[in-house]
């Protein structure tokens, strides 16, 4: 599905309100990233995803 929605125009820079992309939240952990790890397709997903300059470690706001 990453990739489907990578190769159709899907902008993986983009943040949600907390200033957090796709990737960081499936690094930090999230229920959907604990069911792709459930079903061995997590690595598979980020592998998709770019990472980006500013996908760095930045305190929490």
């Amino acid at each position: 599905m990453a990739r489907f929605l990578l190769d159709h125009g899907t902008d993986p820079s983009i943040r949600n309100k907390a200033g957090k992309t796709a990737r960081e939240i499936l690094l930090k952990g999230s229920p959907l990233s604990s069911a792709l790890a459930r079903d061995g397709k997590l690595e598979k997903v980020l592998d998709q995803l770019p990472e980006l300059p500013e996908d760095e470690e930045r305190p929490e706001k």
